[in-house]
């Protein structure tokens, strides 16, 4: 497990290149542009207003945002923090479960999220509010 772990803290310092332009955090990697706005730490809703929340979003200069993928929001996840385990770019966030657009393929009616208390994935039903923080591609 301890192998595990510094294999996945070793692929983010390596693989990630965060860089804060005032509340839009760029991944150079990914090229997806993350929202990073005190919305980003207390908007809670449920899924499918999450959604719409991120496809109406205009912040930023830019209309064109998501909500993000579960492997687009892994990809932010710092193993090497902790409460909150996100990278040090990202400044408003709440160590709490934030909605993927990733559908749980076992039940429909539930999607996939990432707990950025320690980074870990699960599923919830699609009624139950989380976090949110939308993304967008170049």
């Amino acid at each position: 497990m301890k192998v595990i772990v510094l294999i996945m803290i070793s692929f983010n310092i390596l693989m990630a290149s965060f860089v804060r332009e005032g509340d839009v955090v760029k991944d150079s990697t990914t090229n997806l542009f993350w929202q990073d706005d005190n919305a980003s730490k207390t908007v809670r809703l449920n899924f499918e207003d999450a959604k719409k929340y991120c496809e109406n979003l205009s912040f930023a200069g830019y209309d064109n945002w998501r909500l993000p993928s579960l492997l687009e929001l892994q990809s932010i996840v710092d193993f090497g923090e902790f409460k909150p385990a996100i990278n040090r770019a990202f400044k408003n966030v709440t160590p709490r479960l934030y909605w993927t657009s990733t559908l749980y393929i076992g039940d429909l009616g539930r999607a996939w999220y990432v707990y950025f208390y320690d980074g870990r994935i699960h599923y919830y039903l699609h009624a139950n509010d989380s976090y949110v923080r939308c993304v967008r591609e170049k």
